[in-house]
Formats: structure tokens, C-alpha cells, sequence
């Protein structure tokens, strides 16, 4: 272990030296990351999202099993813009309007141009790199919808299987917009609007989004229950609304407990050595305070050193206080919310 560190440490050292190797290295990267989340947002629309599920429902006659089965089509609806592009061509279907296109194709298309006023927002207003490399994860999410083969989306048997989709979906779709979001960027859609709002106006706006989500999913649902010339309404189209607020609350689940960025954690540590303090403030954009306690089982005088750090910044802040001093004592406490000014490294 000592002797990757060491190499680890050796080649940390000649990249710094190497500032275009280093600027290819970390690029390419986030470039596959980019690659691995793109084709993950794209299986999980294919293989879960997108196909419909053929469900019989027993008909009833005046309380008795009339022999037959009605035949309902079920498919889950992607929050943001994957639900809006699903809206768009169900309302065009419902009008009979060819496109002269296949489903994906045409929503790959609406995923990508709906994103492109997204982008320019993250250009102007949150930053480059992180416009260029959101644009790349959709227009790659676009294509991979696409030319995924659908013997790939086959893989899993569970087409008529609602729970498992909804689940299996959310954990896709949440590990596809963590990798984006721990590498600088994001797949697109409301999360570049939550980014600009976190960033730039230090607020939350998941209730907005939870509300153009839900939007979404009630606008599908009555327009999947309404029957035209074209195309026949679904019967119990409410059916779908429940599972897709379970594919929600799944991805949400895996998205806030996987990505650290916008964590922060509150060390307490209990020292004789002050030096951490300004070794912290040396190393990270962030201040200290230091209180006087006394130790009760030796009566001897203490420091205690109170500082909130990102949670990224949580293992190299505690290798750093034991190097300094091997026999201190630190708690370190989730922190839901900081009032005051706390620096958070800007995304490029």
C-alpha cells in the first residue's frame, strides 16, 4: 500500500511539472466517465423507461369473471426532459401525426434540442467545461438511445414487471447523473437549472423540480387515457403515475446518498497541538476556531478545532491532522445546511 502511495505521490509530482499532460489526463478522464454515464442514462430509458409493458386485467361483470381479459400498455415516464420528449411524441401520436421516424429516434432528437437552451445557460452563467462536457453526455445519451441494440435492452426479462423496472430504473438513472455530477457536469436537462440555482443563487429548487416532474408525469398520464381516431386511451393509465413516482423517489435516493460536491461535514477535533489549524486554513478555503477545554479524566488542557469542509475534502483533511498529530481525537458530523459565507470550489 505504501508503495502505491509512493508512486501515486511520484507521479503527482511529474504531472504538475506537465501541465499539458496533465490537462489530457484529467480531460480524458472525465471523457470516459462521460462515455460509462451517457451509455447508462440511455440503457436505462431503452430498457426500462421506454418499452411497454402488456398487462391483463380480469373483466368484471356485475361482480363476476366475465372470461376475458382487458389488454392495458404500461410504460414509465422519465422526470425532466426525458418525460417531456415522452409527452411530445404521445401527444403527436394521439393527432396522428407520422414523423416518419422510429420512437427513439424522435426521442433522442427531442433530448438533445430541448437540452440546447440548457446549454448556452450553463456556457453564459455556471462554466465552460461544464457546458461542454454536459453537451457531450447528452448528444452521446442521444446517440447511445439510438444504436443500442434492442437484444441489449432484452437482457432483463421483467417488460410486464413494473416494481422491478421502477426500481431498476431509478438506480440507473441515479448512477448515470452521479457520475456526471462528481466529474464537474450533468446529464442534462433540470439538472443544469438546479446547478445554476445552487450555484449562482444559493438555493434549493428540487420542490421546482419535483413540480415540472410531476407535471410531466400527470400530463402523460391524461393524455395516455384519452382515446382519439389514432390511437386507443389506456385503461387504469393512473397505474403507470404510481410506479413512476417509485422509479423517482429511488433515483433521488441513489443521487443524494452517492454524490459529495454539494456535502459538507463539520469537524470537532480535540488536540494539543494548534498547528492543525493553520495547516486546515493553509490547505483549504475554509476558517477555524479554536475553543480551551480541559481533558476530565487527566485534567490536562485541550484545544478543541471546530471546521466545516466539503465531504471530497473529508480524507485528506483527517491524513493531514494525524500526520500532525497521531493521537488526536476527531468527530466528524454531517451537516444538513451552513449559514455564512463558505467556499465552494467553483465549477470550471
Amino acid at each position: 500500500m505504501k508503495k502505491i502511495e509512493e508512486y501515486k505521490s511520484k507521479f503527482n509530482d511529474y504531472v504538475i511539472d506537465h501541465p499539458v499532460l496533465k490537462f489530457f489526463i484529467s480531460n480524458g478522464f472525465i471523457l470516459i466517465g462521460t462515455i460509462i454515464s451517457a451509455f447508462i442514462m440511455a440503457y436505462y430509458y431503452r430498457a426500462f423507461v421506454s418499452p411497454t409493458a402488456t398487462i391483463a386485467t380480469p373483466i368484471i361483470n356485475d361482480g363476476s369473471f366475465s372470461g376475458n381479459f382487458a389488454i392495458n400498455h404500461y410504460n414509465l415516464v422519465g422526470g425532466g426532459v426525458t418525460g417531456l420528449g415522452q409527452v411530445i411524441i404521445l401527444f403527436f401520436d394521439k393527432l396522428g401525426i407520422n414523423y416518419g421516424i422510429t420512437h427513439d429516434t424522435f426521442q433522442s432528437i427531442l433530448y438533445f434540442s430541448i437540452n440546447v437552451p440548457l446549454f448556452i445557460l450553463a456556457f453564459l452563467k455556471i462554466g465552460k467545461k461544464f457546458a461542454i462536457f454536459s453537451a457531450i453526455n447528452v448528444l452521446l445519451t442521444s446517440m447511445f438511445i439510438t444504436i443500442i441494440p434492442e437484444s441489449w435492452t432484452m437482457i432483463f426479462d421483467i417488460q410486464n414487471d413494473l416494481l422491478c423496472r421502477a426500481i431498476f430504473a431509478g438506480v440507473l438513472n441515479g448512477l448515470g447523473i452521479t457520475i456526471a455530477v462528481e466529474l464537474g457536469h450533468t446529464t442534462g436537462g433540470t439538472d443544469i437549472v438546479s446547478s445554476y440555482f445552487s450555484l449562482k443563487k444559493g438555493i434549493g429548487i428540487g420542490k421546482y423540480v419535483m413540480i415540472i416532474n410531476t407535471s410531466i408525469v400527470l400530463a402523460y398520464t391524461i393524455l395516455s387515457s384519452i382515446t382519439t381516431p389514432y390511437l386507443e386511451g389506456v385503461h387504469g393509465a393512473a397505474t403507470m403515475a404510481l410506479y413512476t413516482l417509485i422509479f423517482f423517489f429511488v433515483s433521488s435516493f441513489f443521487v443524494d446518498h452517492l454524490t459529495t460536491r454539494n456535502k459538507k461535514v463539520q469537524l470537532q477535533i480535540v488536540t494539543d497541538n494548534t498547528d492543525i489549524a493553520k495547516v486546515l486554513i493553509n490547505q483549504f478555503p475554509h476558517g477555524c476556531t479554536i475553543v480551551d477545554a480541559k481533558g476530565a479524566f487527566y485534567n490536562h488542557d485541550k484545544k478543541i478545532i471546530y471546521t466545516v469542509i466539503s465531504s471530497f475534502e473529508l480524507n485528506k483533511a483527517t491524513a493531514l491532522i494525524y500526520k500532525i498529530d497521531p493521537h488526536a481525537f476527531v468527530t466528524v458530523n454531517n451537516t444538513f445546511r451552513v449559514y455564512g459565507k463558505f467556499f465552494l470550489r467553483p465549477i470550471q
